[in-house]
């Protein structure tokens, strides 16, 4: 589990604590998020009945995995596709490394784009058959989609044009409305439970705001994202060819149309610098119902869907070969992902009885029970630069050797005597370095090297201890 996963969990393991969004500065550590909060308080209340924060994660987001497939399953049958055809093609997201690798981390991505699904599943029932109990059921939906990722707000966006091209302004109206009370509603009491934090936390940090200087840069972004999972890579190539090949009117294809709105928010959310493989998810359900329908639709003209069968053949033997992306060697390279064994390693190098860690994955002092001092190093770097007295006493914690232990991770792979070197280095797509430019205030690395030393590395995690004073 990465260290996104680890925020999340950080979180949840607050919030079984009785802690609803912690604040974003004050004596015991360092807040802010741009998360909601449906699926880690569903996580934080598992936690509380099964004290097992990785387990109960792990399970929340495979039965959110399911119900997503379940979703598309529906989906498909509601555009009249065939039971046997709406499974397969519903299990065909399976085969995308995007989606495997989300099944590897804990966060809301699954649950928040299952309930998307399900919004979508009740709204086209809406163009059928007027009922209160569809329009409710579709409202929920999609407040909990968005509940879970506010950027999650495709679906919405899709399915009330479509009401509008379908003369059905009254419905769109009513989904709105519904909708829009549903998560106004849970926001205030969100806002009650935590006393106010979850408004300081967004409004400290928020989601990041849009860089144009990087809007020559995103679309190479999205292209490296393809690039590393070539199944996506080939039903997204397919996908082009149908809908531009495809003459029917947007008014009469969901599918096509929903593909074009979710390609749309997708190239937006990804003009942020520091967004990654998790916002592709979306995109891979659009491609599978506008291939689902193009099955449906042409399934008596088989030279094209034996093309893709023979394509999708070649893609599978491709990721066999030496240097190919492939899910194996995604997880081994540079000591592959974070184990729950090699955490116990790390924790079991600290010693007895640490205290003061800062960590940039949350995950280690969650597994040695204690909350992390950290919520997200990615969010520390936001507020130092808009709060002073943030930035202050971060330094100085650096500088006085507060923190018994300083715990990085890094994923070059490099021996022990180039790690700092590799860490200068490290950069992102958007930043010209990560450490500063993305994780951590932007003299995080010079504190580092004045203050401590590289204790051990258990691949992926990097340790550090403070120096010891010329008195010692």
């Amino acid at each position: 589990m990465g260290a996104t996963g680890g925020v999340w969990t950080a979180l949840a393991y607050d919030f079984s604590k009785g802690i609803f969004y912690r604040p974003v500065f004050d004596d015991f550590g360092y807040g802010g998020t741009r998360y909601l909060f449906l699926f880690f308080t569903l996580h934080g209340m598992l936690i509380r009945v099964f004290n097992d924060p990785v387990l109960t994660g792990f399970s929340l987001v495979l039965v959110s995995a399911v119900s997503l497939n379940l979703g598309i399953f529906y989906l498909l049958r509601q555009l009249k596709l065939q039971v046997f055809l709406s499974a397969a093609f519903s299990i065909l997201t399976t085969i995308c490394i995007t989606y495997q690798l989300l099944t590897l981390e804990i966060m809301g991505e699954f649950l928040s784009c299952a309930l998307n699904v399900f919004g979508i599943i009740f709204a086209l029932k809406l163009l059928k058959n007027d009922s209160s109990l569809y329009l409710i059921l579709s409202a929920l939906g999609f407040a909990g989609s968005f509940l879970t990722k506010f950027s999650s707000l495709m679906g919405l966006t899709a399915v009330c044009i479509y009401l509008w091209m379908h003369q059905r302004s009254r419905t769109m109206f009513q989904l709105i409305a519904g909708t829009g009370c549903l998560v106004l509603g849970s926001l205030w009491i969100s806002y009650v439970v935590s006393d106010g934090r979850i408004l300081s936390s967004f409004m400290s940090f928020g989601q990041g705001p849009v860089h144009w200087d990087y809007f020559f840069k995103f679309p190479l972004w999205f292209l490296m994202q393809l690039g590393r999972d070539p199944f996506f890579l080939l039903l997204f190539g397919f996908t082009l060819y149908f809908v531009f090949r495809d003459q029917t009117p947007l008014r009469e294809s969901f599918p096509k149309f929903y593909f074009f709105i979710v390609m749309g928010f997708t190239l937006f959310i990804l003009t942020s610098p520091g967004t990654d493989y998790n916002h592709m998810l979306d995109l891979i359900v659009a491609c599978i119902l506008v291939l689902g329908i193009q099955f449906h639709k042409h399934a008596c003209t088989p030279r094209i869907w034996n093309s893709m069968f023979l394509l999708l053949t070649v893609g599978l033997i491709f990721t066999w070969l030496p240097g190919t992306i492939s899910i194996k060697k995604f997880m081994d390279a540079g000591g592959g992902k974070p184990t729950r064994q090699t955490v116990e390693r790390v924790i079991a190098g600290l010693g007895k009885d640490p205290e003061n860690i800062l960590s940039e994955n949350p995950l280690v002092p969650i597994l040695m029970n204690q909350r992390p001092v950290l919520l997200d190093a990615f969010a520390l770097r936001r507020l130092s630069l808009t709060r002073p007295e943030i930035f202050n006493d971060f330094s100085q914690k650096m500088e006085n050797k507060i923190f018994q232990s300083v715990i990085l991770m890094d994923f070059s792979g490099v021996p022990e005597s180039e790690i700092l070197s590799a860490m200068e280095n490290h950069f992102v797509l958007g930043a010209k370095k990560f450490y500063g430019g993305v994780h951590f205030p932007p003299d995080f690395l010079t504190l580092l090297k004045e203050n401590y030393s590289l204790g051990f590395m258990a691949k992926p995690f990097v340790v550090f201890f403070p120096k010891l004073s010329s008195s010692e």
